[in-house]
């Protein structure tokens, strides 16, 4: 139980003590040590205190991730208040979404040009106008108790928007400790922090290094994006911790250019998704020696399920890694259609109760939805999650998939009904239905189907535009597929199982084929990133399997080339393989044919 200060707040002030000129951050530009990243929280907590910051107020931070982040939220953590971290990658649209349900926040930022992202907050707090000298060095003597609330982190909603999930200070001290009871980091150790904090991993990937005395090691969004130059960073910098999501993983064993065996690490950790037994052999054959494997569960409204450290001669159940035994305090249930309690080895629907689940999101409808009291009034989330125990296995719970539409794109929760809503409120679309099916890398992409209003020109490409004014770009759909209808069964509901299959190779009626050089080139580049054996001039590289992941290989690949200053959004928002070739000929003044745009395909 907490008594004013949260276990893990007494943990780090401890290293600050005992470590306090060893570094706690690294990134690009700067090396903070402990001392200095405590003194100036400290300073700024002092100051947020006198603008009226206290526990139970929320403070949404817009900021770049940078060094100066973690000292902000740090700071908001110091007064005992609550963070809700701003994406400023956002669409405007949707972060005002998020700012209306927050209660009377303050907004803070570097300057005046960060208040642009909302313009629902009245209490705005501004860095440039803080003189961290004029405040004190001393820890704020603030009281938290383990109600209060620590952070809000909003995911895809089911209702069509974003919805927030509330974690109490009580909840982050008690995961925070079963992580450190069972991963252990030396202070030697540099552990790559990479996620958004759109992600709960970032609450992991912040405070398990900061409470150990090791160095955590920033990675800017630009960075994750290109695999490349994160591989680069994890040599670079010596890290020896990653924890990152499946898909990533993939995409850095697929590097030419870096090794993992020739790499510092010595954890590897997974989390977020599904971890293939395929996946599990392909580290094993790649990783140094000694580098321990973990496969982390749980989701935002738990933070964290179970772990479980892969031993050397573990061998899957099946096609997935399972997630361990759960962390102490934890009760999980399987549970049956009718809500009955399944017995070990029959799958069904995974429900938590422990310290760590949430306090409830910030719509009040979808807490209906998920959670459940018992008859002793524990409270009980229903994750959605198809999970079985394996009684005679190491790793006792295995996940399998999901029981509803949700999905996960690059590691992203997705709720599908989200990108349908904003797709039916664009005036082409009538009726709109979005799944997820695997591409030709067994990546799960998300397909819109749409009923048009018209049949007409461009319209993928007109829907893609729209949707980046509402939907962050993880939410756009990789295909858009027109039909006259939407499936339906006899009873008169959506049949999935009508909806037509996607090809993700150029169609025959479309195909064009190119001819300059330039452009042989730029399609041969694309086809080898994607797998693919034909790729034609009119296609999109969305459309065809690609992502952000990808685009980065192609931009690092076609700058290296040609040297044309290609960038991620310019892979993202060109139409066609031809207007990528004729953008790179453009900028090194070279004239390419290109070819002429196609239509949408109706089926």
């Amino acid at each position: 139980m907490m008594a004013g200060t949260p276990k893990f707040l007494k943990q780090f002030a401890d290293q600050v003590i005992t470590r306090g000129s060893h570094v706690a951050i690294l990134d690009t530009n700067v090396s903070m040590s402990y001392e200095t990243l405590d003194t100036q929280a400290n300073q700024l907590a002092h100051y947020l205190i006198s603008q009226g910051v206290e526990s139970g107020q929320v403070v949404a931070v817009s900021l770049v991730k940078c060094p100066m982040l973690f000292v902000s939220l740090l700071a908001i953590v110091k007064c005992g208040a609550a963070f809700v971290v701003l994406d400023t990658e956002q669409p405007q649209s949707r972060l005002a979404l998020i700012m209306a349900q927050l209660d009377q926040p303050f907004l803070l930022t570097a300057d005046a040009q960060g208040g642009k992202s909302t313009t629902q907050c009245a209490r705005w707090i501004r860095l440039d106008q803080w003189v961290a000298a004029s405040w004190s060095v001393s820890t704020p003597e603030v009281q938290i108790s383990e109600q209060d609330l620590a952070y809000i982190m909003f995911t895809s909603g089911s209702t069509g928007t974003p919805k927030g999930v509330k974690c109490s200070y009580g909840s982050l001290d008690y995961y925070l400790s079963e992580l450190v009871r069972q991963i252990e980091l030396k202070e030697t150790e540099r552990y790559l922090h990479s996620a958004s904090f759109g992600f709960s991993s970032a609450i992991r990937q912040w405070w398990l290094p900061l409470v150990q005395g090791a160095t955590l090691v920033v990675a800017t969004p630009f960075q994750v994006q290109d695999t490349q130059i994160l591989l680069g960073l994890i040599h670079g910098r010596k890290v020896t911790v990653v924890d990152t999501v499946a898909s990533v993983w993939r995409s850095m064993l697929a590097s030419k250019r870096h090794n993992l065996s020739d790499s510092c690490l010595t954890k590897i950790i997974l989390s977020g998704g599904l971890f293939t037994a395929q996946l599990l052999e392909a580290l094993r054959l790649n990783k140094p020696q000694s580098t321990q494997i973990y496969n982390l569960y749980g989701q935002t409204e738990t933070l964290g399920v179970s772990l479980f450290c892969v031993s050397e001669d573990y061998q899957p159940i099946g096609e997935y890694v399972a997630v361990g035994r759960v962390y102490a305090g934890t009760q999980i249930a399987i549970k049956g259609a009718s809500g009955e309690t399944l017995v070990d080895g029959v799958a069904g629907e995974l429900w938590v109760s422990g310290e760590q689940v949430m306090r409830g999101y910030t719509c009040e409808s979808e807490n209906v939805r998920v959670i459940h009291r018992d008859s002793d009034n524990r409270r009980w989330y229903k994750t959605g999650d198809i999970a079985q125990r394996l009684s005679e296995c190491a790793g006792s719970l295995q996940i399998l998939g999901r029981m509803d539409y949700q999905v996960k794109i690059l590691g992203v929760r997705i709720e599908t009904a989200e990108v349908e809503r904003a797709l039916e409120s664009c005036s082409e679309v009538l009726h709109a239905v979005v799944t997820g099916q695997k591409d030709a890398t067994n990546e799960t992409r998300l397909i819109a189907y749409i009923v048009p209003v018209t049949e007409q020109k461009r319209l993928s490409a007109t829907l893609r535009r729209k949707l980046r004014s509402m939907l962050p770009e993880s939410m756009i759909p990789a295909r858009f597929i027109a039909l006259t209808a939407l499936p339906m069964t006899i009873n008169g509901k959506l049949d999935f199982s009508a909806l037509p299959d996607v090809v993700w190779e150029s169609s025959s009626e479309q195909y064009v084929a190119p001819v300059s050089e330039m452009e042989c080139s730029v399609v041969n580049v694309v086809e080898q990133t994607l797998g693919l054996n034909r790729v034609g001039l009119r296609d999109n590289f969305i459309e065809i399997g690609g992502n952000s992941l990808l685009a980065m290989q192609v931009v690092t690949r076609l700058n290296e080339q040609y040297r044309c200053g290609l960038k991620l959004h310019n892979m993202i928002e060109l139409d066609s393989i031809a207007d990528l070739a004729g953008f790179i000929a453009s900028v090194i003044g070279e004239e390419v044919d290109c070819a002429t745009d196609g239509e949408d395909g109706w089926l």
